[in-house]
């Protein structure tokens, strides 16, 4: 459905543009209806995502469509992957990432674009022109070298806020749809790609029919050229938003664009081969995507998860996952992993049942854990120096939630790790089961960090306790942000196919932590308010139907008197 309404779209808008005879290297000169039909293609893969989730979305006839695929299409369809299966938390990717992670995404888009027009300049394959790029800005009054200058750095700025808009047309199609479908049965190769021909697809009637190529250069080799750079941006673009979501993706792409169109083609001028080696469909850039794309992978690869979906990896986890073994008997795998030199387990346990079980409980506890370990540190912040009941009211809702993380992880270590480890499918999944269970002690190290930190500022309210607990708090939040990822990409799917119903609800079940009533609805309150009533009526589901609202409705007084105490509102 979704590449169906796209590629439909994108065919009725460029006969549009070749009915109105649009030029795209002189689109300024087109009709207002041949720019709206140029313009507007960038939007054709957000109304073909739109299409997808409505198409997944509505009812079915009994006996038709999602009926037949039976319960494990349903959940797929249901879940917060949304309209294509893909098993993502965040839908499309609409995550809210670091500023640095941000700022990294922006220096990736705009470092190589501009390594290739730096090339192009200096070996005079092209000619550089810096009065004629400080005009298009309005700068021509300044002297050359500061209007140059200033030109540049407002085309990799302010210039990237119209291309965002663009950007997130196409990213939510082609990074917030295909890309995770595609990362759900495929190898990192095939998703790379894969990706990227029908990415360039979807552009290449500009290439070849809108004026696209260059004069004295082939339409093939303008198209080849322009695919491997697209490919190879898409792959560095496919881990961004498979690690942090979409926003990333969204910069880099625009960083990428205003770059080009802002800064490189202003400032060339053509000779002889500059259309060889100087423009979007020139060899420079397609060499600088490639090298870029290399170098990213080397640092952030994507690989195989122990459930067999690619995921976004940082390499010194990669590297760890190779390096690291299961030795002895399945139960000792458990609670050993040594470095490659012992003879392998043996791995894989008993079949299970031939559709996965649900397990969107964990995403549901892991979203308030998002959400309320993400307010800690502004709320620490917010109390004034001295002010001991308020330092004594937020310390009791950290130690709460401190001790349902302990209580969270007990519950793993105990159930779920010796369950998955003994019946991983492959050695590499049960040693990337070990890794990831060993995330727990250094989350629990900063937890007891931050533990001791609280005691400390609850005694005296003094103002270097305060900012070194919400010191102590940013670090636990990335520690712990990067451990529920990692939940989520590698033991979840696993954990789906491998455990059964009875097992999984053993998490929940012989905990030692005891909660008075209210700060059970205090729980279930933050439950919703992280995962919504979705996740609130997730975690009540098995209470009577009757009780229910009556308990959803308790659980949000108790939350909203809490965060009012908590805030001073």
């Amino acid at each position: 459905m979704f590449l169906a309404v796209t590629f439909g779209l994108t065919a009725l808008s460029t006969a549009v543009a070749l009915g109105q005879s649009v030029d795209v290297r002189h689109i300024g000169d087109a009709s207002g209806l041949g720019q709206t039909a140029m313009y507007a293609q960038a939007l054709w893969p957000l109304l073909g995502a739109v299409a997808a989730r409505l198409a997944v979305r509505r009812p079915h006839r009994p006996g038709t469509g999602a009926d037949q695929a039976g319960p494990a299409a349903t959940r797929a369809a249901a879940a917060p992957g949304g309209a294509d299966g893909a098993a993502a938390r965040d839908g499309w990717g609409w995550r809210r990432p670091s500023a640095r992670v941000l700022g990294l995404a922006w220096l990736y888009g705009v470092s190589y674009p501009l390594l290739g027009g730096l090339v192009l300049w200096m070996t005079g394959l092209g000619g550089f022109d810096g009065a004629g790029l400080a005009d298009t800005f309005a700068l021509g009054g300044l002297p050359t070298a500061v209007g140059t200058a200033l030109a540049v750095v407002l085309g990799l700025t302010v210039g990237c806020a119209p291309y965002v808009l663009l950007a997130i047309g196409e990213e939510v199609g082609w990074r917030g749809v295909l890309v995770p479908h595609l990362a759900e049965g495929n190898s990192p190769a095939r998703v790379v790609l894969l990706g990227g021909l029908i990415w360039s697809a979807f552009h290449l009637p500009i290439i070849v029919a809108l004026g696209g190529t260059p004069d004295g250069v082939p339409t093939p080799v303008a198209a080849v050229c322009f695919t491997v750079a697209l490919t190879a941006l898409g792959a560095t673009l496919a881990w961004q938003r498979l690690r942090h979501g979409l926003w990333p993706a969204v910069v880099t792409h625009a960083a990428v664009n205003a770059t080009l169109y802002t800064v490189v083609e202003p400032a060339t001028t053509d000779r002889a081969h500059t259309g060889w080696f100087g423009t979007e469909t020139g060899l420079l850039l397609a060499v600088a995507s490639v090298v870029a794309a290399v170098c990213w992978s080397r640092r952030a690869p994507l690989r195989p998860s122990a459930a067999g979906a690619v995921v976004a990896d940082i390499a010194d986890i990669a590297n760890a996952v190779d390096a690291v073994d299961i030795t002895a008997t399945p139960s000792a795998a458990s609670t050993q992993a040594t470095p490659k030199q012992a003879a392998p387990a043996q791995v894989g346990g008993p079949a299970r049942a031939s559709e996965p079980i649900d397990t969107s409980d964990m995403q549901v506890v892991h979203a308030m854990f998002r959400r309320q370990f993400g307010l800690l540190p502004d709320l620490v912040r917010a109390s004034r120096p001295g002010d001991s009941g308020q330092a004594t009211a937020v310390a009791d809702h950290l130690d709460l939630l401190l001790a349902l993380l302990r209580e969270h992880h007990s519950g793993e270590d105990r159930v779920l790790w010796p369950l998955l480890v003994e019946r991983a499918p492959t050695l590499t999944a049960a040693a990337t089961l070990v890794l990831v269970g060993r995330q727990h002690d250094g989350v629990d190290q900063l937890a007891d960090a931050v533990r001791q930190a609280a005691q400390a500022w609850r005694r005296g309210a003094a103002l270097a306790d305060r900012d070194r607990l919400a010191g102590l708090l940013e670090d636990l939040g990335v520690a712990l942000e990067d451990h529920l990822d990692a939940e989520e990409r590698e033991i979840v799917p696993l954990a789906a196919t491998l455990l059964t119903a009875t097992e999984w609800a053993a998490l929940g079940r012989d905990g030692s932590l005891k909660l008075s009533p209210r700060q059970l609805l205090l729980s279930l309150g933050m439950i919703e308010d992280g995962a919504g009533p979705q996740g609130l009526a997730r975690m009540t589901s098995e209470l009577p139907s009757v009780a229910r609202p009556l308990v959803a409705g308790l659980a949000r007084r108790v939350h909203r008197r809490t965060m009012r105490t908590l805030t001073r509102a």
